[in-house]
């Protein structure tokens, strides 16, 4: 759950640079 905290904190952060690497940054969240 680290992850999905700390991804969710960093979406909040930088939304559009997730958006574009989101397959590349979290590619267990799919």
């Amino acid at each position: 759950m680290r992850f999905y905290t700390r991804y969710k904190s960093v979406m909040q952060r930088w939304p559009d640079s997730i958006a574009k690497g989101a397959e590349f940054t979290m590619p267990v969240a799919k």
